[in-house]
């Protein structure tokens, strides 16, 4: 996944684990995420 691919304000930070929605898409060199946002917790 490609940093620019990341769609959030500010600093672009994803941790290992957590959960994201995506468009999957293809180029090239093969199956590529974009649009990636991270999914945020309710509680």
């Amino acid at each position: 996944m490609e940093y620019s691919s990341i769609l959030m304000d500010g600093f672009k930070v994803l941790n290992k684990g957590q959960k994201v929605e995506f468009e999957l898409d293809k180029d090239d060199r093969g199956s590529i995420a974009k649009k990636v946002m991270a999914i945020k917790r309710h509680l």
